[in-house]
Parts: structure tokens; C-alpha cells; sequence
């Protein structure tokens, strides 16, 4: 029988410099200077997004702007800053909100593109959609699975398995048996297919 058990996360490191620097959140700039310091330590592999955020962890993480859930995030927001005019005035919560939204539209491999062609943080607002617009978009262009009797096979197996709960499959039974009786036809010349199919390889 196969352990199921979900595999643990790998926990990152924490840095004392990092854990010190997120304890001093108390206005705009300590907040600045934290992301600007994450950001540093990323570009250099000297801290990755997990690190930074079990320093934030062991600080407290209760900051009344940043979170641990901000950190991946944190690359494009200091783009953002560095590039789009007007940006540097705007609350650090406001630009949190929006790298999240420029890197889950466009993909943190395009942001760079995407701020190189607005003038102003006015045009970045306007032209980022929702994170609600990039689901339904992205959930519109999502390819329909193709079709796969391994599919068909895994989820009827579960399917049964879960409407027979703790019952064993000696009692389980159906009130159509004549579907029943046509499914185990197909499934017998399917077999046969596939034995063949294999014999021949």
C-alpha cells in the first residue's frame, strides 16, 4: 500500500539581519529598507524567497504592512519602484498590491517588458487587470484536457472507492445492471486490445 502522506515543505533559513530588519517595521521607510534588503540578498542567492520569509516568521511576522506571503512579490515591487515614474510616492501596501497583480497577469519573466512600456505608475494602474480578470482569462484559455481512458479509469476507481466509504466491495451492488453489464463488455475488449497491443511490442 502506497503512504499517501502529504510530503513535509521544506523549511527555510532564517537571518538574524533579516529577522532584526523586519522587527523595525514601524513607518515607510523601515518598510522600504526591509524590501529593498530582501531584494539584495535574492539578486545575490545570498537569502531565497523561503529564507526571507522564516526570518519574517521568527520576527513576529505581524508588521503592519508586509507579510510572508508579500516576499515573492518583493522583485517586481522593487522594479516598480526603480522604474515607473510616480511609484516612489505610493504607500507600500498599494505597490504590494500591485506587483502581485503585474506578475500574476504577465509572469515574473515579463515584468521588465511590461513596466518598459508604460510612462507613469497612472498608466501601470490603468493597464494591470484585477487579479479576478487574470483568473477568468487565464481559467478562458486553459486547453480542455485531452481525452485519456487512464483518466476514465482513475476517476471511476476513485469515484467508487469514495461512494463505497468503509464498506467492503463485496457489497456494493447498482440498480442498472444493465449499464453495469455493458461497462464490463467494454472493458473486457479493452484488455484484449491492450494485451495484444503489448504482445506485439
Amino acid at each position: 500500500m502506497k503512504d499517501t502522506a502529504t510530503p513535509t515543505k521544506k523549511e527555510g533559513t532564517p537571518a538574524q539581519v533579516m529577522v532584526d530588519a523586519y522587527s523595525k517595521l514601524v513607518n515607510l521607510e523601515g518598510e522600504q529598507a526591509f524590501i529593498t534588503l530582501c531584494t539584495k540578498r535574492l539578486k545575490a542567492n545570498t537569502s531565497s524567497v523561503r529564507d526571507i520569509q522564516a526570518s519574517i516568521v521568527k520576527a513576529g511576522g505581524n508588521a503592519p504592512t508586509i507579510r510572508k506571503s508579500h516576499v515573492q512579490y518583493f522583485l517586481t515591487m522593487q522594479e516598480i519602484l526603480d522604474t515607473v515614474a510616480g511609484a516612489k510616492s505610493q504607500p507600500i501596501s498599494e505597490l504590494l498590491k500591485m506587483a502581485q497583480k503585474v506578475q500574476t497577469a504577465n509572469g515574473k519573466e515579463n515584468v521588465s517588458d511590461v513596466l518598459a512600456d508604460v510612462r507613469d505608475y497612472a498608466e501601470l494602474v490603468a493597464e494591470t487587470p484585477t487579479l479576478d480578470q487574470t483568473r477568468t482569462r487565464k481559467n478562458a484559455t486553459t486547453p480542455p484536457a485531452p481525452f485519456s481512458l487512464e483518466t476514465i479509469f482513475t476517476k471511476a476507481i476513485s469515484d467508487i472507492n469514495a461512494n463505497r466509504g468503509n464498506r467492503p466491495i463485496t457489497d456494493l451492488t447498482t440498480t442498472d445492471l444493465q449499464a453495469l453489464k455493458t461497462l464490463a463488455e467494454l472493458l473486457k475488449v479493452i484488455a484484449s486490445n491492450t494485451e495484444k497491443a503489448t504482445a506485439k511490442k
